[in-house]
């Protein structure tokens, strides 16, 4: 999510591509790269979820009613007795009636309390789910966006829909993850699945979405369209009566631009310009864009710069931020992470590669600490009670913290070991001591090898205070 980015913002009209040169690794680094261990985390459970959705929109788009199944598999030797539902859409309001997001006449489970300020559900299974079993579970739905400028909310006629499908909440080694909403970052930890989505919706209603078309067809004024999308971890979508341009990135990606008044013409075109060399350069830094396209949802946001989804984010009509944006969709999107946990894995990475975008080598950047409790490994519950220094730790001190690992390792080594980490965990999974442990075996492996841990401590990249 983009907050207001100083370093970036000086640069905001600069659409070329910074090129990154990838020099051949030492033997020994090379061994290192390849001697990562198991998961901090453990087994995530439920695993490879299916989601399949049929929902009718009314006139404006603004409701949207329907079911959705949710087919999972249990990846953990224990019995899955029950799963939880994360209904991210009441996050705003809680319990509030009525619900933005109420579920219902449950199937292949039966629900119980809400919790965590109604975004939490949890559903008991008929029978325990032994391992490598899979079932699933369906509902009634419905999708009320709020009046409201937010990334789960409404812009005049545009709709704006992120986090509102309910998704599956995720089990490891540390528990069921029950975090709260935060509206000051991003709570979600999610697996990666397939998302199958039917909109049936007046034809005058054009969508931007995670994934790609497959069919359209209309009948009575009506249009009927799927979507698809694999190997995600959410679903969002914005409509309304959307004007739409594309172009094709120069790794391959179609990258299409939707607006709609104030949104000038020049505007939209800004973005396309910016985002077709953006995700070009985010792959060459971080390995292969797994998808056909990714969507740009442009418009005057008040509460929020951008907002990242699988294949599709907001974003100001800033180039600044628009490259943010487009870096989250490694970080988080491709390399997944808690992001309630441990923000910094994609809000630091993603503005590094921001800077990487614009040639920015963090020279001369300061470790200037708001105060001795912050720290770049906090999580949000401590950003939620200190909500001043959030983007100069995380952000700023963040990012910072990878340049100046890049010098300790050698900027060679350092673009090489950042490409490497994205590619090997891509679908996969972040954690802080996963990349602490793959950093030191790289620094293990210089010439003349250094301990990090001293550095981590200086930049206050761990979890003790």
């Amino acid at each position: 999510m983009s907050r207001t980015m100083t370093r970036v913002a000086v640069a905001a009209a600069v659409a070329t591509v910074v090129a990154l040169t990838f020099a051949p690794a030492a033997s020994a680094a090379s061994a290192a790269f390849s001697s990562r261990s198991g998961d901090p985390r453990g087994i995530r459970t439920p695993d490879d979820p299916t989601f399949d959705l049929t929902l009718t929109s009314d006139e404006q788009g603004f409701v949207y009613s329907g079911i959705e199944k949710i087919t999972f598999t249990n990846a953990d030797p224990d019995p899955l007795r029950k799963i939880w539902l994360r209904l991210w859409g009441n996050g705003l309001t809680g319990c509030a009636a009525p619900l933005p997001t109420p579920v219902s006449h449950f199937t292949g489970g039966q629900p119980g309390a809400m919790s965590v300020d109604c975004t939490a559900l949890p559903v008991t299974l008929p029978t325990p789910l032994k391992q490598g079993d899979r079932t699933y579970i369906s509902f009634h739905l419905k999708i009320r966006v709020p009046d409201t400028n937010w990334r789960f909310g409404r812009i005049g006629a545009m709709a704006l829909v992120g986090n509102a499908i309910p998704v599956l909440a995720i089990h490891d080694d540390l528990g069921w993850h029950l975090d709260p909403y935060t509206p000051n970052g991003e709570s979600f930890y999610s697996q990666v699945g397939t998302f199958h989505v039917t909109f049936t919706a007046p034809k005058a209603l054009k969508f931007a979405t995670t994934g790609t078309q497959t069919s359209s067809e209309v009948h009575h004024g009506l249009r009927t369209s799927v979507f698809d999308a694999a190997d995600v971890r959410d679903f969002a979508w914005a409509s309304g009566p959307l004007q739409e341009e594309e172009g094709m990135s120069p790794s391959g990606v179609l990258v299409k631009v939707w607006w709609m008044d104030p949104i000038s013409q020049a505007q939209a075109d800004l973005m396309l310009s910016t985002g077709e060399p953006a995700m070009a350069a985010h792959a060459e830094a971080f390995g292969p864009y797994p998808y056909q396209e990714v969507d740009v949802v442009v418009g005057n946001f008040t509460r929020f710069g951008g907002m990242e989804y699988p294949q599709l984010v907001m974003s100001d009509p800033s180039a600044g931020v628009l490259v943010h944006e487009l870096g989250h969709q490694w970080w988080f999107g491709i390399v997944g992470d808690d992001e309630y946990t441990e923000p910094w894995l994609d809000e630091a990475f993603a503005t590094y590669a921001t800077d990487l975008y614009y040639g920015h080598d963090g020279q001369g950047c300061q470790l200037n600490w708001p105060s001795d409790t912050a720290r770049v490994t906090n999580s949000m519950a401590y950003w939620d009670q200190h909500t001043g220094e959030y983007f100069t730790t995380v952000y700023e001190i963040g990012s910072c913290s990878l340049h100046d690992l890049g010098r300790v390792l050698g900027e060679k080594r350092m673009v090489k070991f950042i490409h490497h980490y994205a590619v090997e965990h891509a679908l996969g999974w972040s954690t802080t001591d996963a990349f602490k442990r793959e950093a030191q075996a790289v620094a293990s492996s210089l010439p003349n090898p250094v301990r990090l841990r001293s550095f981590w401590k200086t930049h206050r990249i761990d979890n003790v205070p």
